[in-house]
Parts: C-alpha cells; sequence; structure tokens
C-alpha cells in the first residue's frame, strides 16, 4: 500500500525545525512506521 503525507506548518515553526535539522521529522515517522498494519479482508 502506498500513501502520501503532507505536512504543512506554520513558516516559524519551520524555520525552528530547519535549525534543530529536522530531529522532529525523522521521530515522527518512526512513530508512523511502529503502528501495527492492518491486513484488508480479500
Amino acid at each position: 500500500m502506498r500513501f502520501i503525507v503532507k505536512v504543512t506548518m506554520p513558516v516559524e515553526a519551520g524555520n525552528a525545525a530547519a535549525r534543530k535539522d529536522f530531529k522532529v521529522l525523522p521521530e515522527i515517522l518512526d512513530q508512523i512506521s511502529r503502528k501495527p498494519r492492518t491486513s484488508t479482508p480479500r
């Protein structure tokens, strides 16, 4: 399964994240990847 993730944030928050080397983004992606996947019935 493929999906698109669209992230929007205020400019100030984006600039602050860039200053922190985007350390928050990998954490969020790690949390998403740890969620259990469900199978769809056929």
